[in-house]
């Protein structure tokens, strides 16, 4: 039995990883950070690998999520599947095969617009949610490639793909002199107001409260 398969056939992506998705949590346009496959509610979702399962949680905005381990080219990785019809019956610590069901597909959480299953690929079993992230597609059909043509299970070569969680940017002389209120123009958003001037849109939302944004409101930017 092969040692990694995927989740499902290509044919059913509807979301590559690293393309630019407008994101539904904020209005946003930014890398998409895993990979997504259109399934019936209800589909059965096979493992990419045996492993350890290592997370499953609610998430407001990804629902329904597990986590579990994977061996490769000689270091622990993690996959996390996202967005899961309803809670997992497998706990924190069991072991999965490959191809053992992991959980079903649905569309729980707030930035799923559909049934489908939204996987990702990390190091540790956090970043696969907020840190630094990999193609899981590429990495899978890798490993795949690797088993069929003998090639060395220690391959210390990364994935071709990467998207490193965002930086802060250093702020312009004029952005740090700017007052600690911004008026919001035509076509702003948190993500665009954070930008220009080097703060996360995510701390900018906390402090409005993640309120709307309409043409001429004051908000805090520090």
């Amino acid at each position: 039995m092969a040692n990694y398969k995927l989740p499902f056939e290509d044919k059913y992506v509807t979301g590559e990883f690293g393309t630019r998705s407008k994101y539904r949590i904020a209005n946003n346009l930014g890398p998409h950070r895993g990979v997504d496959w259109a399934r019936p509610s209800g589909t059965k979702i096979p493992a990419v690998s045996k492993g350890t399962v290592a997370l499953v949680k609610w998430s407001r905005i990804l629902g329904w999520v597990l986590v579990h381990s994977v061996w490769a080219e000689g270091k622990v990785w993690y996959v996390g599947y996202s967005h899961l019809l309803e809670k997992p019956t497998l706990q924190v610590g069991d072991k999965v095969k490959t191809g053992e069901t992991i959980g079903l597909c649905g569309s729980s959480g707030s930035a799923s617009s559909g049934p489908h299953l939204h996987a990702t690929l990390g190091r540790t079993k956090k970043s696969v949610f907020w840190g630094q992230v990999y193609d899981l597609k590429g990495f899978i059909k890798k490993q795949i490639k690797n088993e069929a043509t003998g090639a060395p299970k220690s391959d210390k070569k990364p994935a071709p793909k990467v998207v490193a969680p965002k930086k802060a940017v250093k702020p312009s002389k004029a952005a740090t002199q700017a007052p600690r209120s911004y008026t919001v123009k035509s076509g702003d958003s948190y993500w665009k107001i954070g930008k220009s001037f080097g703060i996360d849109y995510r701390k900018l939302q906390k402090l409005n409260n993640s309120k709307p944004l309409h043409p001429g409101d004051k908000i805090r930017i520090d």
